[in-house]
């Protein structure tokens, strides 16, 4: 599923997985090992992918839309952390980056692992997952529908904006110059409340945090 939802398509009966270089061997294992009539893509004999023929699995994953509306079914949101992590290294392999932690003055630095999509739902969905393995998400939007993006395989215009997600190590989320405004106003003011704990996790310009409620009381007071 992580790779069909970061690479994936569907065309009549036949899921095609689009993918190139040397990352072709190691999806094709997993392909395999899942006993899947596959055969490989290739353009001008360079391998682009996989089709699977497959009528009934193919009539599944049609249910998750074009690129712009997939989204994560709720059987992978309720895995245990273990699995979950499974399913968010296989979408990144397809549709995301790893960059490699280096040693620098001293200090070992984490792998930067990130994911995109043109999906807002999908996003979320990537966001909900990360949070479930005990990271915090950092998301971003880059603008690029209408703009011509260089790719290995020729240049194109984005038909969409991408969704950039970024897993976290730091439980803390920083938001840099915000600004204070006092305004005149004489109305109502309202707050989000929950039931039970009175905790929200919110999303305020890409940034995920946890939040509490306003809990109010009235006291009289007599001059």
């Amino acid at each position: 599923m992580g790779f069909y939802l970061a690479e994936g398509c569907v065309s009549r009966n036949n899921i095609i997985i689009s993918q190139f270089g040397a990352k072709n061997k190691e999806m094709a294992d997993v392909l395999y090992s899942m006993n899947l009539d596959i055969r490989n893509i290739k353009v001008k004999g360079i391998e682009r992918g996989f089709k699977v023929k497959n009528k009934k699995l193919a009539n599944y994953l049609k249910s998750f839309g074009h690129s712009h509306e997939k989204y994560i079914p709720d059987e992978i949101k309720q895995l245990s952390p273990e699995y979950i992590r499974l399913f968010l290294d296989a979408f990144r392999f397809g549709d995301g980056s790893t960059v490699k932690g280096k040693k620098f003055k001293g200090g070992n630095f984490r792998d930067e692992l990130t994911y995109f999509t043109a999906s807002k739902r999908l996003a979320d969905d990537i966001g909900e997952l990360i949070l479930k393995i005990h990271r915090r998400p950092s998301y971003y939007l880059q603008r690029n529908r209408g703009k011509i993006v260089k790719h290995k395989n020729g240049e194109y215009a984005g038909k969409y904006d991408i969704w950039v997600i970024r897993e976290c190590y730091s439980q803390n989320a920083y938001l840099k110059n915000l600004k204070v405004e006092t305004i005149n106003y004489n109305d109502n003011v309202y707050c989000v409340e929950l039931e039970k704990n009175h905790t929200l996790y919110i999303r305020k310009n890409g940034k995920c945090v946890w939040c509490g409620n306003c809990l109010c009381t009235v006291i009289p007071i007599i001059e």
